[in-house]
């Protein structure tokens, strides 16, 4: 055997004749490569103005002083050009595309592209991973970019979280000195939610999204006012349009038309009047003029006597022309006193007063004084309604 096997570097044999040779030559293959850099491949015959100590890869059907050497490394050396096969699993560095390749089942590979098919356990980019963490990276900055179009993508980029269960939870996690403190994913469902805490172990569920219908649910009292759209002034939220849909900004006149109107059965706003200031508001919500009165309706007065003997109650009967069984009578006493009543025998006096249309033409009253007796004449006020 006169070369080594993979790179077929000479051996020096027993009993050679000067064995410094065979060792230089061996050396200059062996220096170039180590650390191999490759300037340009492709070439098929030496570059001018290639250096000493340069490397190619050969092309095919090479000539001139690479003539036979296809596919071969060639090292340009004090001693003229020196050729080397490529064995599986060499190392190179390819200068014009500044890209380490491998040599694999006859290929250069991209060193990133040959890696790319290797599984690793675990994998830990400036810091160290291990069996929760199986890749671990320590940086300020990380960036994922699409491949495009022009390399073989479509410019796409999706960045895939995949549970293995409804039940299970699939989540970007937010933490501060490696406490959690926000969470936002399929959390234990297969629902959208945003979960925060302030200690990493207290949770409230802030936004929630239904997969199904889309309706986003939010915690309580997290939505204030100043948080809601703008409104123009004099307006209230609600809707007035038929059927189903957005909130609108009503005005006060499509709020009134939304609301029932005062009835003997609803409660609401109170009906147009019509105008006037006669007529009042019946239980019925409707207005009318009170019977037997009207706006400029009379205060008339009498004077009825209580006798010389001094009396607890009395019941009284007098003429009203006109009055009629159907009206209703208001009363109570005067202030107006009678013949020579004095002042204070009026005010130590109080009355229970009843009063009725009894037939036409004729009230009725019965008075009681309070505490009493009372004697003698006493003027009384009343209305027929």
């Amino acid at each position: 055997m006169e070369n080594t096997g993979r790179f077929e570097l000479p051996l020096i044999l027993p009993s050679q004749a000067q064995k410094h040779v065979t060792h230089n030559e061996a050396l200059t293959l062996l220096d170039g490569l180590i650390h191999l850099v490759i300037k340009t491949s492709g070439d098929i015959s030496p570059p001018v103005g290639a250096l000493v100590d340069d490397a190619f890869l050969v092309g095919p059907s090479a000539s001139g002083a690479w003539f036979g050497a296809d596919g071969k490394i060639a090292f340009n050396t004090d001693a003229g050009w020196r050729f080397c096969a490529p064995t599986r699993g060499i190392i190179a560095f390819f200068a014009a595309d500044n890209e380490l390749r491998i040599y694999e089942q006859n290929v250069w590979t991209a060193l990133g592209d040959f890696v790319g098919s290797l599984s690793f356990p675990t994998l830990g980019v400036n810091t160290t991973a291990d069996v929760t963490n199986r890749l671990a990276v320590r940086s300020n900055n990380a960036l994922f970019t699409a491949l495009e179009a022009g390399s073989g993508g479509n410019g796409d980029i999706q960045i895939k979280l995949n549970k293995e269960s409804a039940g299970d939870t699939a989540s970007f996690l937010y933490q501060t000195n490696y406490s959690g403190r926000a969470e936002v994913g399929l959390n234990g469902d297969d629902d959208l939610s945003i979960k925060v805490s302030p200690n990493g172990s207290a949770w409230q569920t802030a936004i929630r999204i239904d997969r199904t219908t889309a309706v986003v649910t939010l915690a309580d009292n997290s939505i204030g006012n100043t948080a809601l759209g703008d409104m123009a002034s004099g307006r209230i939220k609600g809707r007035s349009s038929a059927g189903s849909g957005d909130p609108q900004d009503l005005t006060p006149a499509q709020v009134t038309a939304m609301l029932d109107l005062f009835t003997n059965s609803l409660k609401g706003l109170v009906p147009n009047s019509g105008g006037g200031t006669s007529n009042f508001l019946r239980a019925d919500g409707t207005w009318a003029t009170p019977a037997g009165g009207s706006a400029g309706a009379t205060a008339y007065l009498t004077t009825l006597d209580f006798g010389t003997s001094p009396v607890f109650s009395k019941t009284f009967t007098f003429a009203h022309a006109g009055a009629s069984v159907t009206q209703k009578v208001m009363m109570s006493p005067s202030a107006v006193m009678p013949g020579l009543l004095l002042p204070d025998e009026l005010e130590l006096d109080s009355f229970s007063v009843a009063a009725r249309v009894s037939a036409a033409d004729t009230i009725q009253v019965v008075i009681s004084a309070i505490p009493g007796p009372v004697s003698g004449l006493r003027n009384f006020n009343y209305l027929l309604l």
